[in-house]
């Protein structure tokens, strides 16, 4: 039952009380698309009167449970989530007349000139009035934001406050307005609460502009278009956002007092970014090829229904069965919709083609995980051994492979290429991947699914199941994918891969590395030149990988992110310490100058030791 605030109940008192009490009804929290800036703007004045109020939010529209939370509004207006745009050009003034409807104390965090220290902050009475004057100062993406239940950050909100946000952009004086899209990303986690009420009860939330996929705002666009994208992160965790198909550029990188613009190749160039709590990002991209694609967190929770509502009675699937895409998928997931330019012609891929089978097979013996692939026919096909966990595939650039997904398991299952540049059919994400009703199927039980791709670049990328991913990702379905430049061979002496996955949602479950047991010892040369590759297909988490002389870290150098071109500035040696993200893929260069023993380490985030293992320098 619904609490009675929410629905607005005529409250009768007993007896010969005092008269019937109308609790009101809250209003509904409209979603914002930050497609249009708030407040009156005369001359170089902003003028805009805001409100924090409370109100009923639909994540999922009608098809879960409203909850109540507070958001922002402009006054006389519904609020929304995330609350109103600010968006004005560099030296403007802005007079921000703010009424805290609510009833508690609220703190007002980033309506304050930029760049500008943390805690510069103004405080409002409950049932009081503020007005802040301040100047836009530097351009960049910014945002503002309140907290009434105590929290001094972004990672400190996560109950009934943790809407009230909103995007502050600075446009630079006297350039036209970039036509960009601005999404703010926001979470929400309430526990049990003792009156019962829906919105305790350990509810989670991950939403895009107010909503949950599928009900995330869906994007056009054509063939050659540029797409920009600002990125605000007002949730409580991390979130590394992975895009399908394309590789975009990091224009910009900051957080709520102050941006940093990276300019022509000092623009990392990524498939997936992780996006920590408070911090803000600019991306851009040109889509190159025509179909269906997503961008979406990487963190499984975060973009599955399975974990969605943990507590009891709630609905399990609050979307009906039958499409993965629509049904199975939640949360930080945003449509893209490329369409092919006028006059394009299809283009004919490259022959002859090499043909490869990828037999999926249920698998024993390796701890934790149920699943396990086998390869045949690729550029290094390895030991001819059983299907395992993690298994390596390896490719030629520009040479076309068909590859024959071969599912002999129980139930259905579907691949994504993890940062390959292909054909939208070929992605992999069931009833979703392709154009008009050619859209990619799953693969059922005793079935098979042939893909075409040319890889364009070399690097390390990923394959992993885009189908029941709370199982079959988390038991070993993943694994690297690699790509060598022609007239290359493959040299696992010299190629040493480290995939870190696991069962870590499972209480049962543990990380682990190259889908058995945990940083398998290994023999270094003296002089000899190694590419360490380092992909993150954990379900949450994001380890620390150390590389350790004694107690201090070794000296490598970083060559690829994501397989994408490492800037300049960030070649140079350095310690040889990572923090890799869920989807993340990162290449090192690493030449022991001395025999010798060394360590590899692995430590959950930058805290707990989950794994040591030595290396032998000869």
């Amino acid at each position: 039952m619904l609490p009675a605030v929410v629905l607005g109940l005529l409250v009768q008192a007993s007896g010969g009380g005092p008269p019937p009490t109308v609790i009101p009804r809250l209003p509904d929290i409209r979603k914002n698309d930050n497609r249009v800036a708030a407040g009156v703007v005369r001359g170089l004045t902003l003028t805009l009167r805001l409100v924090a109020t409370e109100g009923r939010w639909y994540p999922d529209l009608d098809q879960s449970p409203p909850v109540v939370v507070q958001a922002f509004a402009v006054e006389g207006h519904t609020p929304s989530n995330p609350g109103p745009m600010i968006r004005v050009r560099e030296g403007t003034h802005l007079v921000v007349r703010v009424r805290n409807a609510l009833s508690r104390r609220l703190v007002l965090h980033g309506l304050h000139t930029r760049p500008s220290a943390p805690g510069d902050t103004v405080q409002v009475a409950a049932g009081a009035v503020r007005e802040i004057r301040f100047d836009a100062g530097v351009p960049g993406t910014y945002y503002y934001w309140g907290a009434t239940m105590g929290a001094d950050s972004i990672p400190d909100r996560g109950d009934r406050d943790s809407q009230l946000h909103g995007a502050l952009i600075v446009d630079p004086a006297g350039a036209p307005r970039p036509h960009d899209q601005v999404f703010v990303i926001s979470g929400m986690y309430l526990p049990p609460d003792s009156a019962g009420n829906i919105t305790g009860d350990g509810r989670f939330e991950a939403v895009i502009n107010g909503r949950a996929w599928p009900h995330t705002t869906r994007l056009a666009y054509a063939v050659g278009d540029t797409v920009r994208w600002r990125i605000v992160n007002a949730s409580f965790e991390q979130h590394p956002m992975h895009l399908h198909g394309f590789f975009f550029r990091v224009d910009a990188r900051g957080g709520e007092g102050a941006d940093t613009l990276f300019r022509g190749d000092e623009r990392p160039e990524e498939v997936t970014h992780p996006i920590e709590p408070g911090a803000t990002v600019n991306l851009s991209f040109l889509p190159h090829t025509p179909g269906h694609w997503l961008f979406h967190c990487h963190l499984q929770p975060h973009v599955t229904t399975a974990n969605r509502y943990p507590f009891p009675g709630a609905h399990a699937a609050p979307h009906p069965t039958g499409n993965h895409a629509l049904d199975m998928m939640w949360g930080l997931v945003v449509g893209i919709d490329v369409r092919p330019r006028l006059g394009a012609a299809h283009p004919v891929p490259p022959a002859p083609a090499r043909a490869i089978r990828m037999v999926i097979a249920a698998v024993h013996g390796t701890g934790t995980n149920s699943y396990g692939v086998r390869f045949t026919g690729t550029a290094f096909d390895g030991p001819a051994d059983a299907p395992h966990a993690a298994a390596p595939l390896v490719l030629v650039r520009g040479e076309l492979a068909r590859i024959t997904i071969v599912n002999t398991l129980a139930g259905p299952t579907a691949i994504h290429w993890h940062g390959i540049e292909l054909e939208s059919y070929y992605d992999g994400v069931p009833d979703w991947s392709g154009m008009g009703a050619r859209t990619a199927p799953l693969i059922a039980p005793g079935d098979s699914f042939t893909v075409e791709m040319a890889p364009p670049r070399a690097g390390t990328f990923i394959y992993h199941t885009h189908m029941e991913e709370n199982t079959q990702r988390g038991d070993g379905l993943y694994g690297a994918l690699i790509v060598i430049e022609p007239g290359e061979a493959f040299d696992p002496e010299r190629d040493r891969t480290l995939i870190l996955g696991g069962r870590e949602l499972s209480d049962s479950g543990a990380p682990s590395v190259n889908g058995d047991s945990l940083l398998p010892p290994m023999t270094f040369v003296t002089g000899r030149t190694y590419r360490i590759r380092i992909v993150n297909m954990m379900e949450v988490n994001s380890p620390t990988v150390s590389l350790l002389e004694g107690e201090r870290p070794a000296r490598w150098r970083l060559v690829a992110k994501d397989a994408g071109a490492v800037p300049p500035s960030q070649q140079a040696p350095r310690e040889a310490v990572i923090r890799a993200a869920v989807g993340e893929t990162y290449d090192f260069l690493y030449t022991p100058s001395a025999p010798g023993m060394l360590r590899f380490e692995l430590r959950r985030g930058h805290g707990r030791l989950v794994g040591s293992s030595p290396v032998t320098v000869r």
